[in-house]
């Protein structure tokens, strides 16, 4: 379910979502609930970003944590990229694969 879950364009949706920057009040009451809607779609979107990760360390018994700091990496990894259009696909970053691709002279 995880890796169905990474894959769909739906969890790049809400990856895309968590890119987007509103305007916020400065000052008064304006900018507390600016904030804290601002802060719950955030976490909603992020919630529905890492749904299928976060599935991942429950199921590994004797390895929680480090698989639990392996998603996390890959969270921030996601979070840090530009957004990209939703299509089925894995967002596998190119500095990943640059070891296993051969340097052509």
């Amino acid at each position: 379910m995880a890796l169905i879950w990474q894959a769909a364009p739906v969890k790049q949706i809400c990856l895309n979502r968590c890119h987007r920057l509103p305007r916020l009040s400065a000052f008064g009451t304006e900018a507390d609930v600016d904030c804290l809607r601002y802060g719950l779609a955030t976490g909603g979107w992020c919630v529905g970003t890492l749904l299928g990760s976060m599935l991942l360390p429950l199921v590994a018994d004797h390895l929680h944590l480090p698989v639990m700091a392996a998603v996390a990496m890959v969270a921030l990894i996601e979070r840090a990229r530009l957004a990209r259009p939703a299509r089925w696909g894995f967002a596998v970053p190119p500095s990943l694969l640059a070891p296993l691709v051969p340097i052509r002279r």
